[in-house]
């Protein structure tokens, strides 16, 4: 029965190349045959379910040695037993129809042959191993999120195309990608005890995502060492890429406190925890008396309760969020008797505070760190202080130059001495990312 169906076929594909060459002569013993048989190579998801695929709707598709295509068999269940082929060399494909740059569950398999010789009067079987050719991403969020946060998503956006999936809160599924640069981005919010909501986002990338490759992205807010699992085939070989660190993975002395606090609280940090933020985080620019300019040794301190504000062209870009502050000061200072302010308006003008007032603090260098950090400048703006003590500040500087007004006010019209080369020991911390 077999034979007799081969060579049905292998009459009626003749009978069809010789309805198209009519004015040329054929010669039968030019021709050989194929069968072709596809392999599907599934690989075991880190769960450990398999995944079922049907490959009767696979394509195949036949090339010559030029990349000619010679023939295209939309559905595998449709391939005859055996095609008929010319003598000459080939190679065949197939995929599984589906490709898409964005889905979820839309796993896409491909598979291609060596190159295979036809010879005239015989019989060639060929077989074609198909793989996962796209890119898996999933998020696992772990028991911490899920209890802690009333919203935990996540996003996954193909730098190729530019198409990206959203995971809601409580997705399972699997997004399958083009495979390529991938860019991650995490959304967390959870609500304070007065009821407000504070907004937590994580991001990072994979450079390169590869195909036949399960990204496993897991996800632990509040602590240290965030990490992304990467799971590679059934042999689930791990690789961590942390996601980049937040406030409160740096934060180790005042974390508790931090952790404490409701959204525009400033909360007083180390001198560690400081510089390990400003060199921890990311996109990060210093503001007011920057390091090159900043001192706390030979201070001088003026008279107290002023407003200052240093004029040397170092302001918070625009686009960017403060979140931290230090600054050096000559005596005790009581809770709301301190404020960071901003203008986007001028250096003169139009100051607003930052957050609520600074906390409680002592005589000497004072650091802070600001919870729930929500302004994001539309333009470039200047950083002002008030303190109710004496600020520091150093004397000789070349670009020293400042503005002043008594009390706690909004407004600083008044330029001091240009000549005494004065900068106001604060300085301020900002980024592009929200913290």
């Amino acid at each position: 029965m077999n034979a007799i169906f081969r060579l049905c076929v292998f009459s009626l594909l003749i009978a069809s190349t010789l309805s198209c060459r009519e004015d040329e002569p054929i010669d039968l013993n030019d021709y050989g045959l194929l069968q072709v048989g596809l392999l599907l190579s599934i690989e075991e998801i880190p769960t450990g379910r398999v995944e079922s695929v049907n490959t009767d709707d696979f394509m195949v598709t036949i090339y010559d040695e030029t990349d000619a295509e010679v023939l295209s068999i939309l559905r595998f269940a449709d391939i005859p037993e055996s095609i008929v082929l010319p003598v000459g060399t080939y190679y065949a494909t197939a995929n599984s129809n589906n490709l898409s740059s964005v889905a979820f569950e839309s796993p896409y398999y491909f598979g291609k042959t060596d190159v295979f010789s036809v010879s005239q009067n015989a019989s060639q079987s060929v077989i074609i191993n198909t793989k996962l050719a796209n890119t898996q991403v999933s998020f696992l969020f772990s028991q911490n999120v899920v209890e802690e946060f009333s919203e935990f998503t996540g996003t996954v956006t193909s730098d190729l195309t530019g198409d990206s999936l959203f995971f809601d809160t409580g997705e399972t599924r699997s997004g399958y990608f083009t495979s390529g640069p991938l860019s991650i981005k995490v959304d967390l919010k959870y609500m304070e005890p007065d009821g407000s909501i504070l907004e937590k986002q994580l991001t990072t990338k994979i450079t390169n995502a590869l195909p036949k490759t399960n990204y496993q992205l897991s996800i632990d807010a509040g602590v240290s060492n965030s990490q992304i699992q990467i799971n590679v085939d059934d042999d689930a070989d791990s690789v961590d890429i942390g996601l980049n660190p937040n406030i409160l993975s740096i934060l180790t002395t005042s974390k508790n406190a931090y952790i404490q606090a409701l959204a525009g609280e400033w909360i007083r940090i180390t001198s560690q925890e400081y510089s390990e933020l400003m060199n921890g985080l990311q996109s990060v620019t210093q503001s007011g008396a920057i390091d090159s300019l900043y001192s706390n040794s030979n201070l001088t301190f003026p008279g107290t309760q002023f407003t200052f504000v240093n004029d040397i062209g170092t302001t918070v870009p625009s686009g960017n969020y403060l979140f931290a502050f230090k600054y050096s000061c000559n005596s005790n200072v009581n809770a709301f008797e301190a404020e960071v302010k901003l203008s986007e308006s001028s250096i003169t003008d139009q100051y607003q505070r930052v957050g609520q007032a600074l906390p409680a603090h002592q005589a000497g260098e004072n650091f802070f760190v600001l919870k729930g950090s929500s302004r994001r400048m539309n333009s470039n703006a200047h950083l002002a202080l008030y303190s109710r003590s004496a600020i520091g500040y150093t004397l000789g500087n070349t670009v020293g130059r400042y503005y002043y007004a008594s009390g706690n006010a909004s407004n600083v019209p008044t330029l001091g001495n240009t000549t005494l080369g004065l900068v106001l020991a604060f300085q301020g911390l900002s980024s592009t990312n929200q913290y």
